[in-house]
């Protein structure tokens, strides 16, 4: 089993980011003007983030970027990852994305044995090449 270094799941990111922008593009549109409605929106963001992300990778292991780049998410012990641990990564992805540019994520998949983030520690996952 081969561990995956941050870059392809950075490229993964990009994919699936950029895969959601209509979503965002649309729940800003409802949200209307003023620096409120901008803080509603980017929880808003995050939240259908978290969501699709926690979905797609607790039902079928990867997102479509993860797909595309030919990565999946496994528990530990090599077996399907669970919603419940999805959901745990990426409620932590916050705290890997800290300050910006997700330096501490970087920092502990660089440093980490099975090169985990601090969400997949937390859940007992890994990022692999399939």
């Amino acid at each position: 089993m081969e561990y995956e270094h941050s870059h392809r799941r950075a490229i993964a990111m990009l994919i699936d980011m950029f895969l959601l922008i209509p979503v965002y593009f649309i729940v800003g549109k409802f949200a209307g003007d003023g620096e409120v409605t901008e803080s509603l929106t980017a929880i808003a963001s995050t939240l259908i983030f978290i969501a699709y992300m926690t979905w797609v990778e607790g039902t079928y292991g990867q997102s479509l970027g993860k797909r595309v780049v030919g990565i999946k998410v496994i528990m530990e012990n090599g077996e399907k990852c669970t919603l419940k641990a999805a959901l745990i990564r990426n409620l932590l992805r916050i705290i890997d994305a800290l300050p910006n540019l997700y330096i501490v994520g970087i920092l502990v998949i660089t440093f980490t044995k099975k090169r985990q983030r601090i969400g997949d520690l937390a859940a007992k996952t890994v990022v692999i090449r399939i």
